[in-house]
């Protein structure tokens, strides 16, 4: 949303209790909700330091309505991530509720105060049923469409609003980097967010606004070993029609993982795809990655899914009357 959001609007006839509330946000921009003073929101619009008090009974009343006026903007903020949504609707709203805090962190400490706490103010009480009214829908669409499991809706709201609140804070305080906050904590809820289809062990969706194949696109992709499932980045770096697809994969932090390419060879009555891996996990992360995903040989299970991949690529291929395929495995990397 618009970073002006605090903008003062100047005092005019009857705009008053607006002017101070826009200027109340300003400084809890600056200063953090500590430093939010009568006095200073008085004298920033332009109204002696009693003229707060025809509108607001105290300074919590005024912070409360901030407070109000941040959970629109928020709510607005939270819209526009389901609109662009590529991953799954639950995905998004968490990975806005993130993004949205960390970069307001002023605002997300007093949105604590406010709607974290043991009551909510009577001011924000429609706002944030609406709200929950939301989150609800969300889930209980993710879980008719299978990308949730099932589960009462309240519940599975609470444990995602878990996940992000303490996210967020953790980011917030510095226990985690700022720096790679995005995409630490699109990992973190990819951990616990939508699952892969129950007919299948993968499943991905494009980031980055891509929709095409195209070297430089990204796209995450979700994997499934029994209980466990984790999701992976991937870059594509080949994207030849007819020749080559490649791609890179990486771990948390940009960690390289392993790198996947398919090459395709026309033949006289078809063409031989070769699906080729090669493992780039440094050493020290290969306990790391045993411990995530439960495969102790990874060589081996990635020999087994490039078989599996291969068969499947060639009977789905040789349905189609004007095509057929073989599918080799090949030893190059390991």
């Amino acid at each position: 949303m618009d970073d002006k959001l605090g903008q003062r609007a100047g005092y005019h006839h009857g705009s008053l209790p607006a002017a101070l509330v826009a200027a109340a946000l300003d400084l809890l921009d600056e200063r953090g909700p500590d430093k939010v003073s009568v006095r200073e929101v008085a004298r920033r619009a332009g109204v002696s330091p009693g003229a707060p008090f025809r509108h607001f009974n105290d300074r919590q009343a005024l912070l409360t309505a901030v407070a109000d006026r941040i959970l629109a903007d928020f709510e607005e903020w939270q819209l526009a991530a389901l609109a662009d949504a590529q991953c799954g609707a639950m995905r998004a709203y968490g990975l806005g509720f993130v993004r949205y805090a960390i970069r307001h962190p002023h605002r997300f400490e007093l949105i604590k105060s406010r709607v974290f706490g043991a009551e909510h103010p009577d001011e924000l009480r429609s706002r944030l049923e609406r709200m929950e009214r939301t989150l609800s829908d969300i889930i209980v669409a993710g879980q008719q469409a299978g990308e949730l499991p099932e589960g009462d809706p309240h519940v599975m709201g609470l444990a995602g609003q878990a996940i992000v609140y303490g996210l967020s804070q953790m980011i917030i305080d510095g226990y985690l980097p700022r720096d790679h906050a995005d995409e630490l904590a699109e990992r973190v809820l990819d951990a616990f967010g939508p699952k892969p289809p129950s007919s299948s062990q993968i499943d991905a969706c494009w980031l980055d606004g891509a929709t095409v194949p195209a070297v430089g696109a990204r796209f995450r992709g979700y994997n499934r070993n029994g209980p466990r499932r984790w999701a992976t980045t991937c870059s594509i770096t080949d994207a030849e029609p007819g020749r080559r697809f490649g791609y890179e994969v990486t771990a948390p932090f940009n960690l390289p993982f392993s790198r996947w390419q398919y090459d395709i060879e026309p033949t006289a009555d078809g063409c031989v795809v070769t699906e080729t891996n090669w493992l780039r996990a440094p050493s020290w992360f290969i306990p790391f990655g045993i411990a995530i995903t439960g495969v102790a040989n990874r060589t081996g299970a990635n020999d087994a899914t490039i078989a599996t991949t291969l068969r499947r690529l060639k009977a789905y291929l040789e349905k189609r009357p004007s095509l057929r395929t073989e599918g080799r495995l090949t030893d190059a990397g390991s």
